[in-house]
């Protein structure tokens, strides 16, 4: 593995959310752990409130008022890999079945390509990723609106 392949790497892990990577191969092994982070003295952990009975029913009013119109919710297509985005293959307004190719995500030190595919079917509402962008496991590319 070439030293410019493994600054690619270090690059990608450092700019992302995981915390640790391991790749191997032909006998060659990298493994890339981040420090843990470190704890501040003195700062609180937030306190959570459970509602009460009246804030729980009118939440549950609100929800079955809303109910009686037909349900139009939006889905995010998520990244399960690290890499460079490439794509969209879309564009907003564009109808998509489930399983769609809807971008790709690459570590090209690795030649690596991993196929980013929609898993319902909907209409493109917002397209969050940009060719050529840094995107994290995790990170929405695309948001479909569902019926």
């Amino acid at each position: 593995m070439k030293l410019l392949e493994i600054r690619e790497i270090i690059r990608l892990v450092n700019e992302s959310s995981i915390d640790e990577f391991c790749f191997e191969k032909e006998g060659f092994r990298i493994a890339i752990r981040k420090p843990a982070p470190e704890m501040v003295q003195g700062e609180e952990s937030p306190v959570l409130t459970t509602p009460t009975n009246e804030e729980f029913n009118t939440s549950l009013q609100k929800v079955d008022t809303e109910s009686e119109s037909p349900v139009i919710s939006t889905k995010e297509i998520v990244s399960r890999y690290v890499g460079i985005f490439s794509g969209p293959f879309v564009q907003v307004g564009d109808r998509v079945e489930e399983n769609t190719l809807l971008g790709t995500c690459r570590v090209a030190s690795l030649n690596l390509s991993h196929d980013i595919r929609s898993d319902v079917a909907g209409e493109v509402v917002e397209i969050l990723a940009e060719e050529g962008q840094v995107i994290e496991y995790g990170q929405p590319v695309l948001r479909i609106k569902t019926v």
